[in-house]
């Protein structure tokens, strides 16, 4: 939530931020993507059989330019790769998703993602129109 009123530079996860294109929802509202992309070598894994696990839990909020701001949103994800593949997994990257319901606006978009393991953080912000006669 403090990313919706401050600009925050603690990216230790080293996670990027991008709002997709507006679609139309229902009741005057609209839907957000909202792309969040995780590196694997900055995740915490364990090993799990053949596998390697980890997990992290992004945060989502938005504030439009009047000061209206969306809940706090969370979702949990877990990392699981081939331990055969750790060495390859280090040039690649997570890719979490997920829409925001929103009103036209302008909006602030404030993700923040914790590792579970070392609760290392990582934060990002983007900004965003959702505007209908844009989106025609």
């Amino acid at each position: 939530m403090s990313g919706l009123a401050f600009d925050l530079h603690d990216n230790a996860l080293g996670i990027e931020l991008k709002a997709g294109t507006p679609a139309p929802a229902d009741n005057g509202r609209w839907t957000l993507p909202v792309e969040v992309n995780v590196p694997f070598d900055k995740v915490a894994l364990i090993p799990d059989g053949e596998d390697l696990v980890g997990y992290v839990m992004v945060y989502y909020a938005a504030r439009d330019d009047d000061g209206k701001q969306s809940d706090l949103e969370h979702t949990e994800h877990a990392v699981r790769i081939l331990a055969a593949d750790y060495e390859k997994s280090h040039r690649q990257q997570m890719t979490i998703t997920t829409s925001l319901l929103v009103n036209p606006g302008r909006y602030r978009i404030s993700v923040g993602v914790r590792d579970e393991l070392t609760n290392q953080a990582g934060y990002a912000l983007a900004r965003a129109s959702v505007h209908p006669e844009d989106q025609q």
